[in-house]
């Protein structure tokens, strides 16, 4: 595998990471669509959407410990960008320790509220779900932390210019989750087994990127953090850590989707806007991933002042990433509950166009504001970015509220595209000063 990866990244690294980068999101996508009708056929829709739930709340709970990463990517792009392998490797270890520590901590609170606090925090599970969810809860919270330190190799090879690497052990984790679920899952293995799965995928993972550091040669060793630590936890809280660690919650409460209808209607709720809405947010990440893929290459061009170049990669990319997501939106549109139908079983489809209409709106809004986002975010514009990110999450949150009593599950839908019509769009594309 880790030959595979260096055949691959020796071409051409971008090259590499685009062919790796579609290809790991493709998997996730496949196994994503394909597993929720098999989810509602063996866990039902109670247990269907526990899972949603817990999946979005290990997201969600990064909020915590997100503000970190923009700042440690920027460090250590900068680090790889000189070719400072210690420095490199001390800000490595700083940023998995932190991690690691803030995963257990919360892995600790999830296994207290899901188990001892369960009728306390969520008086109206019936009972005959408890035991399931309890185990479900355990088997999520180890997920957390190990799937947290797994973070932190993505983000170092991503820094790297590695993003291939990076990409090919997401896969290897699909692979790993998708294979033994879907038999567990028939034999009666129940939501409990899902959980067990994504952890012993992360497990796999993280075993294939260990060997491939050592075949790099850049982590020769492991630093505790001490006194070299203190210029980069100075930068981290300091204007530029400040920053990153404001738009990191921000982003989370964008796209809290999943925990607002929850909140707001229960676990049905969220499997009815799930299947309205997966497809479609899947659709819109095939197209985000873009200006992804350049982030790790902003953030060196940046630090080397490369900023024409900079210029000449935002023209050549907007055009695209403006006609594209319109003509996205408007098939899943029209084409929405065709595709669904298909995909879950005219039984479990929802027959709803105006929820496919708003669907895809949001494709359009999300995936054209993605690039000059990651502008602003790698030229350390957060400022303003963190400015527009709030308008959006504000207006997106109070509309989702306001409107859920007559929209029900389409008001997050509607939310995106009031809130990035009425300005939003628009403050985005100003963030770009090259």
């Amino acid at each position: 595998m880790n030959h595979l990866v260096n055949q691959i990244k020796g071409r051409r690294a971008i090259a590499g990471a685009v062919i790796l980068g579609y290809a790991s999101m493709g998997c996730s996508i496949v196994v994503q669509l394909l597993f929720v009708p098999i989810y509602l056929r063996y866990l039902g829709q109670f247990e269907f959407g526990v899972l949603m739930l817990l999946l979005s709340f290990i997201n969600f709970a990064s909020m915590g410990i997100g503000w970190m990463s923009g700042g440690m990517q920027r460090i250590l792009g900068e680090y790889a960008a000189v070719r400072d392998d210690e420095g490199f490797a001390r800000a490595y270890s700083l940023c998995k320790v932190a991690y690691c520590a803030y995963a257990a901590m919360i892995s600790i609170a999830m296994v207290l509220v899901g188990t001892v606090g369960l009728r306390f925090f969520f008086p109206s599970t019936p009972a005959e779900h408890v035991p399931s969810i309890q185990y479900s809860v355990i088997a999520a919270a180890v997920y957390f932390v190990v799937y947290y330190e797994f973070s932190v190799e993505r983000l170092a090879l991503a820094s790297q210019q590695r993003l291939a690497a990076g990409y090919f052990y997401q896969i290897v984790s699909q692979v790993a989750f998708a294979i033994p679920v879907y038999f567990w899952l028939r034999a009666g293995g129940g939501l409990k087994c899902v959980l067990i799965c994504l952890l012993a995928g992360i497990v796999v993972a993280r075993i294939g990127s260990g060997f491939y550091w050592r075949g790099t040669g850049i982590l020769k060793g492991w630093y505790w953090p001490g006194r070299d630590s203190m210029p980069m936890l100075r930068r981290l809280t300091g204007t530029m850590g400040r920053g990153y660690m404001l738009y990191g919650p921000l982003l989370l409460v964008i796209q809290s989707d999943y925990l607002l209808v929850g909140k707001l209607g229960g676990a049905v709720a969220v499997a009815q806007f799930t299947l309205v809405w997966r497809l479609a947010d899947a659709l819109s990440q095939v197209i985000c991933k873009v200006p992804e893929f350049l982030t790790p290459y902003l953030f060196q061009m940046d630090a080397r002042g490369e900023h024409a170049r900079m210029a000449a990669i935002y023209r050549r990319f907007n055009l695209y990433l403006q006609i594209v997501p319109l003509a996205v939106g408007i098939a899943y549109a029209f084409g929405g509950y065709w595709v669904m139908r298909h995909w879950v079983g005219p039984a479990r489809a929802i027959d709803n166009p105006a929820g496919f209409a708003f669907a895809g709106a949001a494709i359009f809004w999300i995936s054209s504001a993605r690039l000059p986002s990651m502008y602003a975010f790698s030229t350390v514009n957060l400022k303003s970015l963190n400015t527009v990110a709030a308008f959006e999450a504000a207006g997106k949150v109070i509309l989702t509220v306001l409107l859920y009593p007559k929209l029900s599950y389409l008001a997050p839908m509607v939310a995106t595209t009031i809130t990035h019509a009425g300005g939003v769009a628009i403050a985005y594309r100003r963030l770009v000063k090259l």
